[in-house]
């Protein structure tokens, strides 16, 4: 998660999962962990989260590409 947007999530928010490889699919989870530390990705400061399934069908595997959205 770009470092601007770090504010916008907290431990446990609900997130949904849309996953590129089956667009048709929609995934629900919670964050679970965000580092305090940082990672520069592509010239840009990134906030490494953690999120957990909480509806899994194990199609979903770990390093797919996903967008992410984190519920207010």
């Amino acid at each position: 998660m770009p470092e601007e947007f770090i504010k916008n999530i907290g431990l446990y928010k609900e997130v949904t999962i849309d996953p590129l490889a089956y667009p048709d699919r929609k995934y629900r989870g919670r964050v679970v962990h965000i580092s305090s530390l940082t990672v520069i990705k592509k010239g840009e400061t990134v906030v490494p989260v953690l999120i957990s399934l909480t509806d899994k069908d194990g199609q979903l595997l770990p390093n797919f590409n996903v967008d992410i959205e984190i519920e207010n």
